[in-house]
């Protein structure tokens, strides 16, 4: 009889006193057969969250294969990961966020595809949408067809037309929530830790990057886990919008989240420069061309929107026609409706609605 293969948890938790005990209890709840390692990393919290995770493991921890790791300074979300994934003992690494809920089936589905699918390197699930009180109010299916329950996309040729998003239209979505991600520990191996400075960035966009450059993806639309929104969120922020003020907080807050997002950014161009030089990726030159060149247009579109509302609008004009042509899409709605002042801009979106 072959023995069910284990499957590693790691819980990140920084200032989430009010969601890391449901979060938690969620894991332990986990009813797959097999062994589960959890790796819980507290990075540096100023709250009450040590003390409750501390409390959670003593009552709710006995019997299970938990490794708590507490910071004493603050490394960043890349930086967490990083250190706890090299904690992981099994091949399957599952992101677990210290405010989200997983389903008790979680673990038993990821590593249901992983068996069917075994040259896989990344696995994303659907989640469900919950408030700060719990309460679901959207589904994200990662697989745009009602029809299909998993879609893979396995040679070098589909996945970089689905991760540049050219040829022919696939019915998948291609940047998914670190949330539902699951990750073959392979590509530790293979690509190393991200954060070589600075921790303070998302670490799910390069991840999806390495996976899509150098092995097959599965996508399903399964629920992995409830994502939750709350007021830490910097962009996913469950939000009221019944004043002028709430309209400005919204658009600064937007432009506050693009200094993290330049340091994702950086660290995908390099390893998109490295794939290429190193060997790291299966896909065409060609095709490693064009996401340098538009991994370099999202740093420049990012860049400016970093400072946009400290600029003047003389100068918001002047980068808009020097760069517009090299700018995303979306990047290019993005600053033709926000060429005005910031509160001219507030005050329109407020009478939109």
């Amino acid at each position: 009889m072959s023995q069910v293969p284990g499957v590693s948890i790691v819980v990140t938790c920084y200032n989430l006193e009010a969601f890391i005990e449901d979060a938690l209890l969620s894991v332990f709840a986990q009813d797959y057969t097999g062994p589960v390692q959890i790796i819980i990393v507290d990075d540096a919290s100023t709250d009450s969250s040590t003390e409750l995770i501390e409390h959670l493991i003593n009552s709710h921890g006995e019997n299970k294969d938990i490794t708590f790791l507490r910071h004493e300074k603050n490394l960043g979300i890349a930086g967490t990961t990083d250190k706890a994934w090299a904690m992981a003992k099994y091949d399957w690494i599952i992101e677990a966020d210290g405010d989200d809920i997983q389903f008790p089936n979680r673990c038993t589905q990821t590593m249901a595809l992983a068996a069917q699918y075994p040259e896989a390197g990344l696995i994303i699930m659907s989640h469900e949408c919950i408030d700060e009180q719990g309460i679901p109010f959207r589904t994200r299916h990662m697989i745009a067809d009602d029809d299909t329950s998993v879609f893979v996309a396995n040679g070098p040729a589909m996945r970089a037309a689905i991760y540049l998003e050219k040829g022919e239209a696939f019915p998948v979505y291609k940047d998914a929530y670190g949330c539902s991600m699951a990750i073959h520990k392979k590509l530790l191996t293979q690509w190393g830790p991200l954060a070589s400075g600075n921790g303070h960035f998302a670490q799910d966009p390069p991840w999806q990057q390495r996976a899509f450059l150098s092995a097959p993806v599965v996508w399903s639309n399964a629920l992995a886990c409830q994502y939750r929104t709350h007021a830490t969120n910097i962009l996913n922020k469950a939000r009221t919008f019944n004043t002028l003020q709430d309209y400005i907080n919204y658009e600064l807050d937007v432009c506050s989240y693009d200094y993290k997002a330049l340091l994702a950014i950086q660290c995908m161009l390099q390893d998109a420069r490295r794939a290429q030089q190193q060997g790291l990726t299966d896909w065409s030159s060609s095709d490693v061309d064009t996401c340098i060149t538009l991994i370099q247009q999202y740093h420049t579109a990012h860049s400016i929107r970093a400072h946009w509302w400290g600029t003047s609008i003389f100068k918001r004009f002047y980068l808009v026609l020097k760069h517009y042509s090299n700018f995303p899409l979306r990047f290019k709605r993005y600053f033709l409706s926000r060429l005005l002042p910031l509160r001219l801009i507030a005050w329109r979106n407020m009478h939109k609605r």
